[in-house]
């Protein structure tokens, strides 16, 4: 928790506890609903943490936990490529963050580590980040494919492989996104799909558990290379829920504004 003596850009979500003069403020709405990982990000920041040094680390983590993964994975083999420094002719280059096969398809990938973005100005200049991180993806994409021939003493034979461009993130919030036809997903979402090949669903009664049901994610294959993009954009554990939450658009102000504010709102549906 920290203090300030000026009430100027104080945002609540970054600031559970305020002191002010000789007193201790706390907003409540922030302290109920406040974000760990939000407060971290603040916190690392104000001690005079760059954060963008996380982005070499979170590089890092992304290649390890992916490897992780797919030494679990037996029955459905994906493989994961030391080489970053890919050079062409002497003349091009690309450094790209990742590369793995699964199945048939090889993954180019961009490791983008974001802070959380809990106001709209940070919503939107993270994800103008991530789609730079698109653009970015698509481009190697487009070189490996381009030169093929070029690399397979490296990648071997990738030429019935579909090459598909993405982006990896750190946080769920954007998970999901598509931006300029590639697509975004957090690094945990894209592990759970290699491994375990189930997902476990967990049914409740006034808070508590009664029954758990497991669900296979793909029985072969063939099914393992047709799921995989539909579940990184929508898991199937994501597509359940949906049609128990309505979003409402609601106006905010009054009717003398210049102009009208509207907020959106996701709740769970009232069944009773």
């Amino acid at each position: 928790m920290y203090g300030t003596d000026t009430l100027k850009n104080i945002s609540i979500w970054n600031t559970p506890l305020l002191s002010y003069k000789e007193d201790y403020i706390f907003f409540l709405y922030a302290a109920i609903n406040g974000v760990t990982i939000n407060l971290m990000d603040c916190w690392l920041e104000k001690a005079g943490f760059d954060l963008d040094k996380r982005g070499p680390v979170f590089e890092d983590f992304v290649r390890k936990f992916l490897s992780q993964g797919i030494g679990q994975s037996k029955e459905y083999p994906c493989h994961l490529y030391p080489q970053k420094n890919f050079n062409h002719a002497k003349t091009k280059s690309e450094q790209i963050d990742l590369i793995f096969k699964a199945g048939n398809k090889l993954f180019v990938c961009e490791a983008k580590c974001i802070r959380y973005p809990m106001e709209p100005i940070k919503q939107s200049r993270t994800l103008t980040r991530l789609t730079e991180g698109c653009h970015q993806a698509r481009k190697k994409a487009d070189f490996i494919r381009n030169h093929i021939s070029q690399f397979e003493s490296v990648l071997g034979d990738i030429s019935g492989l579909e090459i598909i461009p993405l982006v990896i993130t750190n946080y769920v919030v954007y998970s999901g996104f598509v931006r300029n036809g590639v697509q975004i997903v957090d690094i945990k979402r894209l592990v759970s799909y290699i491994y375990p090949h189930t997902y476990k669903v967990k049914i409740l009664h006034n808070g508590k558990e009664e029954s758990v049901v497991e669900y296979p994610k793909y029985t072969n294959q063939e099914e393992f290379n047709q799921n995989m993009l539909p579940y990184l954009q929508l898991p199937p554990d994501v597509k359940m829920i949906l049609n128990d939450i309505e979003v409402e658009t609601q106006r905010m102000g009054v009717d003398a504004g210049s102009y009208d504010l509207y907020w959106m709102n996701a709740s769970v549906k009232n069944k009773n």
